[in-house]
């Protein structure tokens, strides 16, 4: 019987703990559909060139212009 304020479970290191609530979570999650956590608006971002000043894949050609989507860098 457990202790008043413990779990009838008692995890033994830090690696089991983790393990154990991975294995909940995708025993929770297993066979249910759910909406993409992703916004479908964002799935169809474009994918450009990497960003000399912020580092991300953002800078995309446009209007004549390279621009980053990320952090307003301009090359024109």
């Amino acid at each position: 019987m457990a202790r008043p304020g413990f779990a009838a479970e008692v995890e033994h290191s830090l690696l089991n703990g983790v393990a154990q609530t991975l294995a909940n979570y995708l025993a929770d999650t297993e066979g249910a559909k759910s909406e993409p956590a992703v916004p479908k608006s964002q799935l169809s971002m474009r994918i450009g060139d990497l960003c000399p000043d912020c580092g991300a894949a953002a800078v995309v050609a446009e209007e004549g212009c390279r621009k980053c989507y990320s952090c307003g860098y301009t090359e024109c």
